[in-house]
């Protein structure tokens, strides 16, 4: 201290005894006034002893109700305590500046000793017992560790008289309105009831709504009571539950783990007759604050065990928020409960289903196509078959899938090279083959790979197969042909279904059911791709009154690569099936009756041989193709691109190609007059 304040301490000091001499002939009312504005105006502690604000006390001059903060004001000359703000409550896990005041109060009084090498700021078991003795030395119960709004209240005064900041008794929540609140119209709300959940499901099965009038309020604990319905089964909730979250205002507040005895505490119930049970768990050390003027939406969230006897199930819960169950705190540091026993509703547990597992076609399965192969080595990977697993009425593992693919050579070995399945983004290779002539099983076992392939209930997977091609030389003959189904091919229903799978819950076989089967594809050494680049459809109105002139216009736009060799395609557009068109677009929707000319309006192709447009090896050409459809009777007519023929050379022998993708060169049905 330097030499200014202390002689600055020394006039105070002299001026509170001059003060004190005087107490005896001053009225009351102006000895108080002068005491308290010197210990307030006194800019070091050591202006006052102990010894002056006993005397006070005696006196009575300062009153009974001031004697704490009086005394407060003093006893920091031989251990000055040091506090922070607080302005939160503080409970286990909680981290921060806080954190660190709060532990270096419980130092000064000789209530905490923080082990060496361990920093402060972390609210761990031994800052709760520290905080729970201290609770206990100045009659704060229960004494459980918990630093709420009456212990900040406690601790403001034990440090500082007229302490201005955040926490003191004034206003023990600054987040608050300082306003005294009103809980009102608690009541248990409909939206979970008779809820049914099975082993290992999550779900939502109790909600309650009251309002908040008058001020803020803060949520700092809730309690939760369960009570079998039967009490036959098993009627210990730590044994069928294994979480339970719970929910504010829609936002999650907290999650607790109650599958052990420990986590419950076991309570007589108002819910069912005496010789019942109820258990109870309690969330507490929350900070949901609910302003005044809105409503508090509780909601109960419960994870059920997996690992339950099937002997103690089914079995009903009863669920409510007791009495007095819901704690809040004002912005005047007032209690608020809420909660009623009468206000409950039932959920129920059931043994887990094993699942049911459908097969099923995809939409985007290939349509039958050429397959360009090398003629000395192994092709690139091709997509050749699509199909989708959807799950029923349980999430379930896939354990194996078998894939059979058959080819019109006579070994399939000699054909397939590589064959792997993409499941979900995930890519897995076959670990055993089984083979009979031209019909191979290519064996994928998930779970002896300890794989989880898993499919969440009444969600669907695809699962998409791809083959690589051995070389064409010296194994199977150009045009050769390649199928793949699951349990289905070349039209017939072929061994086992395809699949095995099981209930992720019950760890039981699930029922699998259909069968697939993909298009048929050929191997070519040579051959095209094709691309849509755009399809439109107009409609010609009747121009001169005879009803035969309202036509439909379709065009179709459309590139074609060659690919090995030269692709050499015909001038000419078929709307019936044909094997010399170069073109082959189908009628769709009603019967088609009347008139109809297709043809091959343009094109970037520029070589015409013998009637047949050239497409160099590795090069794209364009074409437009337009259909008009000049209908009989009206009616709603489309058109499908489904066929291109083509050759290697300009008079060589045409080769079907089945256009892939048919949605892309399709245009849906259009109605036109007659």
């Amino acid at each position: 201290m330097n030499q200014s304040n202390q002689k600055f301490d020394v006039v105070w000091h002299s001026r509170i005894s001059r003060t004190l001499k005087k107490l005896k002939k001053s009225t009351a009312q102006m000895t108080v006034a002068l005491v308290m504005a010197a210990i307030i105006a006194v800019p070091s502690v050591s202006a006052l002893t102990s010894s002056d604000v006993e005397l006070l006390i005696a006196l009575g001059i300062i009153p009974a109700d001031k004697a704490a903060v009086a005394r407060a004001a003093v006893s920091g000359n031989s251990n000055t305590v040091s506090c922070g703000v607080f302005m939160r409550d503080l409970t286990l896990g909680s981290t921060g500046s806080d954190v660190v005041s709060l532990q270096t109060f419980l130092e000064s009084k000789g209530k905490l000793t923080m082990p060496v090498g361990v920093s402060k700021g972390y609210f761990g078991q031994l800052t709760r017992q520290a905080l729970a003795s201290y609770q206990a030395s100045v009659g704060i119960a229960p004494a459980v560790g918990y630093f709420g709004p009456i212990t900040r209240s406690n601790v403001a005064l034990a440090c500082a008289p007229g302490n201005p900041n955040p926490g003191t008794p004034n206003n023990p929540n600054p987040e608050l309105s300082n306003k005294e609140a009103r809980l009102s119209d608690y009541d248990r709300e409909n939206s979970y009831s008779n809820e049914t959940l099975e082993e290992g499901e999550t779900a939502k099965v109790f909600a309650a709504e009251f309002s908040v009038e008058d001020g803020d309020v803060k949520i700092d604990r809730v309690d939760i009571a369960l009570e079998a319905v039967s009490e036959t089964n098993e009627d210990e909730p730590w044994k069928q539950i294994e979480s339970i979250t719970l929910f504010i205002n829609g936002d999650e507040v907290d999650s607790m783990d109650v599958d052990s005895e420990d986590d419950w505490s076991r309570e007589s119930s108002t819910e069912t007759p005496t010789t019942s049970r109820a258990y109870e768990v309690r969330f507490a050390g929350l900070d949901t604050v609910v302003e005044e003027g809105d409503d508090a939406l509780i909601e109960i969230e419960i994870k059920t065990s997996d690992r339950i006897d099937d002997n103690d199930l089914t079995q009903s819960w009863k669920i409510w928020i007791p009495t007095d169950g819901i704690r809040a705190v004002d912005g005047k540091g007032i209690d608020h409960y809420e909660g009623s026993n009468s206000e409950s509703t039932e959920f129920e547990i059931e043994t887990a289903d094993d699942g049911d597992v459908s097969i099923r076609s995809s939409d985007d399965d290939l349509d039958a196509s050429i397959l360009v192969v090398d003629t000395d080595t192994k092709s690139s990977s091709y997509e050749v078959f699509r199909f989708e697993v959807e799950a029923d009425d349980a999430d379930i593992f896939l354990n194996t899938l078998t894939i059979v693919a058959s080819t019109s050579d006579n070994n399939i070995n000699d054909v397939v090279s590589e064959l792997t399945v993409e499941i979900d983004g995930d890519e897995f290779d076959f670990d055993s083959v089984s083979t009979t002539a031209n019909v191979g099983e290519y064996l994928f076992d998930f779970e002896d790979n300890n794989d989880d392939v898993g499919v969440d209930k009444d969600d669907t997977v695809e699962v998409v197969v791809f083959v690589r091609f051995h070389k064409n030389t010296g194994n199977y003959a150009d045009g050769t042909t390649v199928q793949f189904g699951i349990g289905k091919i070349d039209g017939s229903d072929y061994g086992d279904i395809g699949i095995t799978a099981e209930g992720q819950s019950t760890g039981d076989n699930a029922d699998v059911t259909g069968r697939q089967e993909g298009s048929l594809h050929t191997l070519r050494t040579e051959g095209i791709s094709t691309t849509s680049t755009g399809n439109t459809f107009t409609y010609r109105d009747n121009l001169t009154g005879t009803l035969s002139d309202d036509e439909g216009i379709y065009k179709f736009q459309i590139r074609v690569t060659a690919l090995e060799e030269d692709a050499w395609i015909d001038n000419s557009v078929a709307t019936t099936s044909s094997t010399t068109a170069g073109f082959v677009a189908t009628v769709t929707g009603d019967t088609f009756n009347g008139e109809s000319s297709a043809r091959i309006a343009d094109t970037t192709a520029d070589v015409l041989t013998n009637n047949r447009y050239k497409i160099s090896e590795g090069t794209s050409e364009t074409f437009e193709i337009v259909v008009e459809l000049d209908p009989a009777t009206a009616g709603a007519y489309g058109l499908t691109l489904s066929n291109i023929n083509f050759a290697i050379s300009s008079n060589g022998t045409q080769v079907e190609y089945v256009v892939p993708n048919e949605t892309q060169y399709r245009i849906s049905s259009k109605t036109i007059k007659n």
